[in-house]
């Protein structure tokens, strides 16, 4: 049974037409045309099915807010070798000023949703590695321990990085003390929020895709939104005229983007090490 027959089967449409947009390693997105309605496909292999079950269970937490837009999941479940998920299909745009400050709004006001703990219940992925969420009461406690001091033993143990480039883990810990004291509130951020994890659509919506969502600081999300480009003056004017600018912000989305380094370290290698280094050595 072809791939195409399998898809029809899960969605219980005739699909009219397949295309592929991407395939990599181990991930295969597809086009379906099914009569006037246009899906994506998700694959991954039936091995690897807890990350696409993650994503679904992260995509549907932010829908159930009503402060941002996912694109609907259709369906969701295994086909003969790959585990798969639906959505419909966003054909997007580069947003204008007016849609990338209403973008800003209601990430905003996703930021606004506040938890019970640090973390959440399960953990989920942050690309293909595991992000442990363990929940906790205490910030600077669980990002050290469930974020950087995670990706700093799997890179010593790539030999991406050597111990004695580090400062003690002792220390690190403490420089995280220092500095994360006072986020006390613990809220829904994307995790994972770089440019191609949002959508413009050509009506000017905004959504959110492949979320690797927790309960904590929301400059999480904007420090990994300015790490490779940022999303623009006009959006960072709207956010932050919500979610006023704090003392040491600055400080933290370095903190916050050694994690997401450390991730590209640990994923696609050395070129990645000196950013990794010149932040950690810029510590006082």
């Amino acid at each position: 049974m072809g791939i195409k027959t399998q898809l029809e089967q899960l969605l219980n449409k005739q699909i009219h037409s397949i295309d592929k947009l991407h395939e990599s390693v181990d991930t295969i997105i597809y086009r379906l045309t099914c009569s006037r309605r246009t899906f994506l496909a998700k694959l991954l292999p039936l091995d690897k099915k807890s990350r696409l079950i993650a994503e679904t269970n992260g995509l549907k937490h932010i829908q159930k807010q009503g402060v941002i837009s996912i694109p609907n999941i259709l369906a969701e479940g295994p086909l003969k070798e790959y585990y798969c998920l639906c959505t419909e299909f966003i054909l997007s745009k580069k947003g204008d000023k007016n849609e990338m400050k209403r973008f800003a709004s209601q990430l905003a006001a996703l930021h606004s949703i506040e938890g019970d703990h640090f973390g959440l219940p399960s953990s989920n992925y942050i690309g293909p590695l595991d992000q442990i969420n363990s929940p906790s009461d205490h910030w600077a406690t669980f990002y050290f321990e469930n974020r950087l001091q995670s990706q700093l033993q799997f890179a010593i143990q790539k030999n991406m990085l050597y111990p004695g480039e580090l400062p003690k883990e002792t220390d690190i810990q403490r420089y995280c003390e220092e500095l994360l004291s006072d986020v006390q509130r613990p809220m829904l951020i994307h995790g994972d929020l770089w440019s191609g994890n949002f959508l413009i659509s050509t009506n000017g919506e905004a959504y959110l895709i492949d979320p690797a969502i927790y309960y904590g600081d929301p400059l999480v999300d904007i420090a990994m939104s300015q790490l490779f480009g940022g999303f623009g003056q006009h959006f960072y004017e709207q956010y932050f005229s919500i979610h006023k600018p704090k003392k040491k912000d600055a400080e933290k989305i370095d903190l916050y983007q050694l994690y997401f380094l450390l991730v590209h370290l640990n994923l696609f290698g050395i070129s990645y090490k000196e950013s990794v280094l010149r932040i950690i050595h810029s510590w006082k």
